[in-house]
């Protein structure tokens, strides 16, 4: 989706990987459906820190979503910018090294800016419910920032870039997503109200 058309008050998110052809699309789709039945408006798009405009999914990639039940989206890369940044209420990245571009770009970004698998693996220690409860998914964020620094870090924060990787690589890649994005959607939606 072009960010120009996000629709306020929609809690956005923003996915973002190398090209935009593979993690971020793939990540953008599984948020999709995860989230479709949330009682909150959520918006979700995607973009390349070093992406070239206008290029479609990966084909692999899009075998690997379909494989799992999810329809290939029509995608259209593109490239990063601070004003795509300014319009997420979450940037969710798929390595560290992105995180930090988009730090660059916007610093405000920067507690609302996670990894994916940061993210979802820092969501694993939040309070149980009632603590973050209704106070929507922007308390739901700020609360997982929180736990940075208080919670281990892991190596394991980064997602393997499968661009130039066969079939089985672009499976394991949407597989790992499946998972982070699961955990993430679970704590965004702790910050809903039914």
């Amino acid at each position: 989706m072009s960010p120009e058309r996000l629709s306020r008050p929609a809690f956005a998110v923003l996915l973002v990987c190398t090209g935009n052809q593979c993690r971020s699309p793939a990540a953008e789709a599984l948020f999709r459906r995860e989230l479709s039945d949330s009682p909150c408006p959520f918006e979700f798009f995607s973009t390349g820190t070093r992406a070239a405009d206008g290029f479609p999914l990966h084909p692999l990639t899009g075998r690997a979503l379909a494989a799992r039940g999810i329809e290939p989206p029509e995608h259209v890369s593109q490239r990063i910018t601070p004003d795509i940044v300014r319009l997420a209420d979450l940037v969710l990245t798929a390595e560290r090294v992105h995180r930090t571009v988009v730090v660059e770009l916007d610093p405000s970004a920067t507690r609302r800016t996670f990894t994916v698998k940061e993210f979802a693996r820092l969501a694993l220690s939040l309070p149980e419910p009632p603590a973050v409860l209704e106070a929507g998914p922007a308390e739901v964020v700020s609360a997982i920032a929180g736990l940075r620094g208080r919670v281990p870090g892991s190596p394991d924060d980064d997602l393997d870039d499968p661009i130039r990787g066969d079939q089985a690589m672009h499976d394991r890649v949407v597989d790992q997503l499946v998972t982070a994005v699961e955990r993430c959607g679970d704590a965004l939606v702790r910050g809903c109200s039914s």
